[in-house]
């Protein structure tokens, strides 16, 4: 399956600059990006190895095909990643990805159709009409959701050090969560019966539950603020990114080069890393087709924690110190299709972005964006309903993607007749989903044993979805700077 021709400007070899950088980011994870886009900012020097190898679209059934749907709140309800964005002259750049006036998020129900959008008493509108009998009860939940989300959001707004590399971070943290006064204990976790109770056991909240699988990875139920957050946004609508996560990326890698990082791949040509060492302060990582290794004094695995291990050495991972790492197999990834629909294949009640619930399903919830795919040939573009759901990494790929447009058809009156093409996303299996290794929210620490080597994935702040992954860049950035501003004590 061939990717896009190689945007112009882009390098289109895996040359490697014969010099010694500051940092070198490994992998496409949004934290590395974040975090390699604020240290070339500050002035240190910085190479990137994309080691996807994805441009914006993939091809495939004669059309230009995304990778992904995407569900986020909009940016400017987000503290860490307004700060992030701002600092790299980036905010109006990541708002024209956005399609504006777009925060509209559309539930599908057995027996019920919520349109959850951020205009003035339309919530409460939509709940009356599907729910009239507990409305009042739906709306008191949601009252006392928000005064959750509230102090998660004051909390946020202060910026505090979310992963703390010191005692005085540490303590910085504490006074940020006693100033937000949370109702509950913002870290409590809530076990899945009390959390029923708690709600009513309403189907509006379920099927919320299972927007958190797209919008956070985790749709487990957790505290204020790795719960009542993101439920909150939801809520008011979650803003349309057409190009979905990999837009994200690819603005960021694009800031880094025009800030003057280097780059090694690209689209259609990925940065495979061979091997890695780190000898006399310095880590060493040989390119697949380079000449020169990359060295860099600093390390960020912007990788998953499983692709990590396997290029390090397996003698020097062993002990308790690197058990944190050791990835036990999740039981699904999110994976999606694309179907090519002749025109007006869609019912009209159909919104641009709609979740199929897991009561609707009976299986893994779907998010569904409705869009269109250009032609390769130019002749203009084709009805295009792209489906994210969960997949058990042992499921095949073909079946999978039958099933999906029987389930599909169950919803979506006469959908299976009117599909063209089926084309299943490259980037499929590479998410995982499932609550955070260590049980917390917060995730891993951003340090590991080996020397000068940082996470810098979506394993540090799990379950706070797209802020999560810009305020763990800027943590990882911070972690960077004071490890080249101590001058290298693991030299």
């Amino acid at each position: 399956m061939a990717l896009p021709k190689r945007p112009h400007g882009e390098s289109s070899s895996l040359e490697v600059p014969p010099q010694i950088f500051d940092v070198a980011v490994l992998g496409n994870e949004l934290p590395g990006l974040v975090a390699g886009a604020l240290l070339r900012k500050r002035g240190l020097q910085v190479i990137h190895l994309d080691t996807d190898g994805a441009g914006a679209t993939y091809r495939d059934a004669a059309h230009h095909l995304p990778y992904s749907p995407a569900l986020y709140p909009s940016p400017r309800h987000l503290p860490f990643t307004e700060r992030v964005l701002s600092e790299l002259g980036a905010t109006v750049m990541v708002q024209r990805l956005f399609e504006p006036g777009s925060e509209y998020l559309q539930l599908i129900l057995p027996g019920h159709r919520v349109e959850l959008t951020p205009a003035a008493g339309a919530l409460e509108r939509e709940l009356r009409r599907e729910w009239p009998e507990r409305a009042s009860e739906l709306l008191g939940a949601i009252e006392k959701l928000d005064l959750e989300a509230g102090a998660a959001l004051r909390f946020l707004g202060l910026l505090p050090p979310l992963l703390p590399s010191s005692l005085v971070e540490r303590f910085a943290r504490a006074r940020a969560l006693r100033s937000a006064k949370f109702p509950t204990r913002f870290m409590a976790k809530r076990n899945a019966s009390g959390a029923q109770s708690e709600r009513g056991d309403a189907e509006l909240f379920a099927a919320l539950d299972d927007a958190l699988t797209f919008s956070t990875r985790d749709a487990g139920t957790k505290g204020a603020l790795a719960w009542a957050l993101p439920i909150a946004h939801l809520l008011r609508g979650g803003a349309r990114l057409p190009g979905g996560e990999q837009a994200l990326r690819l603005l960021l890698r694009g800031r880094m080069r025009e800030l003057g990082a280097a780059m090694v791949g690209g689209p259609g040509e990925p940065a495979l890393v061979s091997e890695m060492a780190h000898t006399k302060g310095l880590h060493h990582l040989s390119v697949v087709g380079a000449k020169v290794e990359v060295k860099a004094r600093v390390l960020l695995a912007a990788v998953e924690c499983a692709a990590l291990m396997k290029l390090l050495p397996q003698a020097r991972t062993r002990g308790r110190r690197w058990s944190s790492l050791h990835q036990e197999p999740q039981d699904a990834t999110l994976t999606t299709f694309n179907l090519l629909l002749k025109p007006g294949a869609l019912p009209p009640g159909a919104g641009p972005l709609f979740l199929l619930g897991s009561a609707a399903t009976r299986t893994a919830p779907m998010l569904c964006q409705v869009t269109e795919a250009e032609r390769l040939d130019g002749s203009g573009a084709t009805p295009l309903l792209c489906v994210s759901t969960a997949a058990l990494d042992a499921e095949e790929p073909s079946a999978r993607m039958r099933g999906i447009v029987a389930l599909l058809g169950e919803t979506l009156p006469f959908i299976e007749r009117n599909v063209i093409a089926l084309s299943r996303s490259p980037l499929s299996g590479r998410t995982r989903l499932g609550p955070p290794r260590d049980g917390a929210h917060l995730g891993l620490s951003p340090r590991t044993p080996e020397p000068n080597l940082l996470l810098a994935n979506l394993e540090l702040l799990p379950t706070l979805g797209l802020e999560g992954a810009f305020a763990a860049g800027l943590a990882v950035a911070g972690h960077a700077s004071k490890l080249l501003g101590k001058r290298m004590l693991h030299e």
